[in-house]
């Protein structure tokens, strides 16, 4: 499993772990470290400016997301869907890119290319659980996954991200329950219906996705 990043986070506020100059080494480091608890081998850190990937060339990008893929060669790629989640513009990019490269690649070689590729999405029966208004909601989900088994992993993984201070209380009982189930949209091969996937493979389905959170 591999994560690429394009970005240092540099343009964040510290909540007073570093100086302001120090933030992108200092968030850097705690990606590692929460990369590390999750098992994700493969970190790959560019060096794009932060909140400012509209400024660049999707001539110059979007090859190089290309080359990227196709190196690590994975059978699944995920990245953020149209709104970008929370509506960020750094993500709302991100996941335009990395959309397009991939679809270039199926088009160049389908055989070598990636075979699935998912858009994350938060669900709109969270809406009044985060009560929170930039985020954008959606019920067009195909896949959800399951993650209550490692509540443990991912609290260690979100304490590892300590300049980053979260709008969402994940202390809430029922908040933490939730942002350990992540809900996407198949985006490719297309979705035509039936029970909603229970992983990113394909290879396990929900019987009854409304009881999760």
């Amino acid at each position: 499993m591999g994560l690429l990043t394009f970005t240092r986070g540099e343009a964040g506020l510290t909540n007073g772990v570093c100086k302001p100059d120090e933030l992108g080494d200092v968030r850097a480091a705690e990606l590692k470290d929460a990369c590390h608890v999750l098992g994700v081998k493969d970190m790959t850190l560019w060096n794009y400016p932060d909140g400012g990937l509209k400024s660049i060339d999707e001539s110059e990008i979007i090859p190089r997301i290309e080359v990227f893929i196709r190196n690590f060669s994975p059978e699944v790629v995920v990245t953020y869907g149209e709104d970008g989640v929370t509506g960020h513009p750094d993500h709302i990019t991100v996941g335009g890119w990395v959309t397009k490269a991939f679809y270039r690649l199926v088009k160049e070689n389908p055989g070598a290319a990636p075979k699935r590729l998912y858009h994350r999405i938060s669900p709109v029966k969270r809406r009044a659980l985060y009560n929170r208004s930039d985020l954008v909601y959606r019920d067009d989900y195909t896949t959800i996954v399951d993650g209550r088994r490692f509540p443990h992993a991912r609290f260690k993984a979100h304490a590892c991200h300590r300049s980053q201070k979260q709008i969402t209380d994940y202390t809430q009982p029922k908040v933490f329950e939730a942002g350990l189930v992540d809900y996407y949209v198949r985006h490719y091969p297309a979705w035509c219906g039936g029970p909603l996937e229970a992983d990113l493979f394909g290879d396990s389905h929900h019987a009854d996705e409304t009881i999760l959170p």
